[in-house]
């Protein structure tokens, strides 16, 4: 047990060597799944000097870390992935900068892009999904769909 001790200081010196603080351009374009090691890293690293070496560094790291990271949103994330979720497991896997271009794509691009998604994740094909879509928005405005009942019944 007393020889783990030098092995873990070490390691320690070694990691602290090798580490470099997040930026925000980084931050933004990592896939999240990378982002959070990143972030863990530096938590621990924060930790190790007791936030007290530079008050505004730790202050620029814990917004990055708020800013690009959503905690609810990688819990529900990984609940659907478990519940096997068709398209479940992306926000992991995709970054701040995927989010903003998606953002700046047109209506009509997300739709389709939307469309694509979830016919692979259904394994159908994406123009069938598009048409079944529209079909279905034409039998609504006629007036076509199945209304429930309203009795109970």
């Amino acid at each position: 047990m007393a020889d783990q001790q030098p092995r873990a200081n070490g390691d320690r010196q070694r990691r602290a060597a090798a580490f470099r603080h997040l930026t925000e351009e980084e931050a933004r374009t990592l896939p999240r799944r990378e982002l959070l090691d990143r972030v863990e890293a530096e938590m621990q690293w924060w930790n190790d000097r007791r936030r007290s070496a530079d008050w505004d560094g730790y202050m620029a790291f814990s917004r990055i870390m708020h800013a690009h990271l959503d905690p609810g949103a990688i819990i529900q994330d990984t609940v659907n992935r478990l519940n096997g979720v068709p398209g479940s497991g992306e926000y992991l896997e995709r970054s701040t900068a995927d989010d903003e271009q998606e953002a700046a794509l047109s209506r009509e691009e997300q739709r389709e892009r939307g469309f694509k998604r979830r016919a692979a994740a259904y394994g159908e094909d994406p123009e069938a999904a598009q048409r079944r879509y529209i079909a279905a928005l034409t039998r609504r405005g006629l007036g076509l769909h199945e209304a429930p009942p309203t009795d109970g019944s």
